[in-house]
């Protein structure tokens, strides 16, 4: 007589990064716990159901059922292009499936920003930020010598 052995945990979910762009490749894998049959794996990117890029699966040893019982890890991989997000996040789930044991595993990425270059320098150093600092008397002086060393030098 065979025993159905459920997973005992939820699966292992892998992601090459954690943060990506648009048009980036999404690569990642879920892990099935150990179970007496294969076990179905469905991936949701977003909530919408997604097709794995491939499945593989593993005859594995469980030492606590008897050599008699095969014991299978189901792997499900995930490789598609990133083509929107949600409000900067991209929510990946994996289920995993055995009749009625059911589990979830959920990881949320982030969008990568670009980083802007800074090209004239830092705020602090730049001398927008003394003449946004100063009195309007000052500001006034100030912008009058400017003024006056504009004339002179185009003499």
């Amino acid at each position: 007589m065979e025993f159905q052995v459920n997973p005992e945990d939820k699966p292992q979910l892998v992601m090459e990064k954690v943060r990506y762009s648009m048009g980036d490749i999404l690569r990642g894998n879920c892990t099935s716990p150990p179970a007496s049959i294969p076990t179905n794996m469905t991936w949701l990117v977003n909530g919408k159901s997604m097709n794995a890029s491939y499945i593989r699966l593993e005859n594995v040893t469980h030492a606590q059922t008897s050599p008699k019982t095969p014991m299978y890890l189901t792997v499900a991989g995930i490789e598609l292009e990133i083509t929107s997000f949600q409000v900067g996040k991209l929510k990946i789930q994996c289920q995993a499936e055995v009749f009625q044991y059911k589990s979830v595993k959920k990881i949320v990425l982030d969008e990568e920003r670009p980083q802007l270059a800074q090209v004239l320098g830092t705020r602090t150093s730049s001398s927008a930020n003394i003449v946004l600092n100063m009195e309007p008397m000052t500001l006034l002086l100030w912008s009058a010598l400017q003024i006056l060393l504009i004339c002179w030098s185009t003499r």
